[in-house]
Formats: structure tokens, C-alpha cells, sequence
């Protein structure tokens, strides 16, 4: 139960571009939920203007889940029917939107962030795909009380809310700094995620369709920003506690 609910918690939100999901949206389907908008917009505000604290991210996500539900499950349902349209609606949103970031943010750490939470998105819309039609939409009802969310499930809606906080201020190319602040929250979120799914049995990778050699390029840039941060003091560490012999 706990993995279905989080799959249809999710509603399928295919971008983190409110407009963008809406204006792909059978007309009046968008005329009833709206009122999504202004709400959402509230919301992200205040993620970007106040102090961004653990108290806010929490208080923020509890009032974003009623309207993300509604938007994510009105997007599956229009889409659900058709499977490949969904799945290229959400890679060409995935694409876009961590686009705009890229352009906007300039921090690498960060950046590499934005590559993995893309990736871990993209394999998570994968899998709702497949798992679209078991999907019964009264679950999310069931759910829909803060506090009888799973867990999982509540941080992908944090790392959501955040990451479209993030990707607002990237079309207003504004506060680079603080979008990168919430680029740091949506990661932690997402990771919380990954593994609240990975205890359910759904093993989701941030990388998917990854080849050797771009993995074999990715360890390389890793381990090029680890080392960039080490002092000479912490690779004389490392150094000292190689393990030298197996006897």
C-alpha cells in the first residue's frame, strides 16, 4: 500500500512549471483547477523571500499538497490514455525546465544537483508510467490528509515545491543564490525519497540510460570536485588510512 499511495500521491506533475502543466491541459479541466495557481504561487513566494528554514520547508509542503494533487492527478488523467504522449510530455518538461536551471545557476556543486534530481525524476515518471494503470485515483483521497502521508511521499513534494521555487526565480533571473539554496533542500528530499521507495522495493537510479563510458566520465568529475574541496591536510589523511596490506 505504501508504494501505490506514494505513485498516485504523485499525481504525475509533469513539470515544475505550473503554467507549462496547466496550458497542456484539456480547457475545462483547466478552468476548474484554476485556483491551483495563485495558491501555489503564494506558495513558492515565500519559499524564495523568507527565511528558509526547516519550520518553513515543512509548513510550505503541508499547504502545497492539496493543490499538487490536484494538478498532478488532472495531468495524469488526461494523459494516462495515451502513454507516449505522457512520457514525452514529461521528458521534454524534464529537459526544459533543468535547461532554464542550467543557464541560471552557476555553482557546480549545484548544478550537479540539478542533474541528478532530473535523472532521478525521469526514472521516477518511468516507473509511474508503467505502473499507470493499477492506479486507482481514489488513493489520493485517501491520502490527502498531511498527516497520513507516507513519509516518501512527503518529500517529493518538498523537493518539488522547492525545486519550482528554484525554477521561478530562474525565469525572473533573480537570487541565484537562494535558488541554489533551494536546489540544496530539493536534493536532500529527493534523496529521502529515493530510499523510502528503495524500502517499498521500487529502486529508482538518478541516472538512467547511463553508458559505461558516461559513467566512467561522471566518477572521473566526481572524484575532480571531491578533490577540489580536500585540503592538502585531508588527502594526508586518506593517504595515511589506504589500506596497505591484506595480512
Amino acid at each position: 500500500m505504501v508504494q501505490h499511495a506514494i505513485l498516485a500521491e504523485s499525481g504525475a506533475l509533469a513539470s515544475l512549471d505550473v503554467e507549462a502543466v496547466l496550458s497542456r491541459l484539456p480547457a475545462r479541466t483547466r478552468a476548474d483547477i484554476l485556483w491551483v495557481r495563485p495558491v501555489i504561487e503564494k506558495l513558492l513566494r515565500r519559499l524564495q523571500e523568507e527565511p528558509l528554514t526547516d519550520e518553513l520547508v515543512v509548513e510550505v509542503t503541508g499547504e502545497a499538497l492539496k493543490p499538487l494533487q490536484t494538478l498532478g492527478l488532472s495531468f495524469w488523467q488526461a494523459f494516462a490514455p495515451s502513454p507516449e504522449a505522457w512520457r514525452a510530455e514529461v521528458a521534454q518538461a524534464l529537459r526544459r525546465d533543468g535547461e532554464l536551471l542550467d543557464q541560471f545557476l552557476t555553482d557546480e556543486d549545484r548544478l550537479e544537483s540539478v542533474v541528478w534530481a532530473k535523472g532521478l525524476l525521469a526514472s521516477f515518471f518511468d516507473e509511474l508510467l508503467r505502473r499507470a494503470g493499477q492506479m486507482d485515483p481514489a488513493v489520493v483521497d485517501e491520502i490527502a490528509d498531511d498527516e497520513a502521508m507516507p513519509e516518501g511521499a512527503r518529500c517529493l513534494i518538498s523537493a518539488q515545491v522547492a525545486l519550482m521555487a528554484a525554477l521561478d526565480l530562474a525565469k525572473m533571473q533573480r537570487d541565484a543564490e537562494r535558488a541554489g539554496d533551494l536546489i540544496d533542500v530539493a536534493f536532500l528530499d529527493l534523496v529521502k525519497f529515493k530510499e523510502a521507495l528503495a524500502r517499498d522495493g521500487i529502486l529508482l537510479t538518478a541516472f538512467p540510460n547511463e553508458t559505461p563510458a558516461e559513467r566512467a566520465e561522471r566518477v572521473i568529475r566526481y572524484a575532480e570536485l571531491a578533490r577540489a574541496i580536500m585540503t592538502d591536510e585531508d588527502m594526508k589523511v586518506f593517504d595515511e588510512a589506504r589500506l596497505r596490506t591484506l595480512r
